[in-house]
């Protein structure tokens, strides 16, 4: 049974590895022949916008020139994993957890069980 966390109690690690694995996802699918050749477009227009020299937001205030090019760029992202067809999506995503998939230890492990208590004294 897996553990439930409340809603926006994610961990720092977790977005982090969400981020990993969309990462890895994209890039198996860019690679993909089956990807039709205008959808991996999306990404390569991110990767374009990032590069360029003109942003949408302009450094005014330190950081914040670089949010919308790390915005622009994980909507890219999202946007082509989101347009891949479906069971495309589904086979790299099955790769990427395959990959980082943990074992778990005896310790870990569930036993749905019943049990009753008996007493000393009524067994006599």
């Amino acid at each position: 049974m897996a553990k439930e966390r409340p809603i926006g109690s994610r961990s720092r690690l977790g977005v982090i590895g969400d981020l990993v694995r969309n990462f890895r996802v994209a890039w198996r699918l860019f690679k993909d022949r089956r990807v039709p050749i205008w959808l991996k477009g999306i990404p390569v227009l991110a990767l374009a916008y990032l590069l360029w020299p003109f942003d949408l937001l302009t450094d005014l205030a330190p950081g914040l020139g670089q949010v919308d090019d790390l915005t622009l760029l994980l909507l890219g992202l999202l946007l082509f994993i989101g347009l891949c067809p479906t069971q495309l999506v589904a086979e790299h995503q099955g790769q990427s957890s395959a990959l980082t998939k943990v074992e778990k230890t005896p310790d870990e492990q569930v036993i749905d069980t019943t049990f009753r208590v008996v007493d000393d004294d009524e067994r006599r």
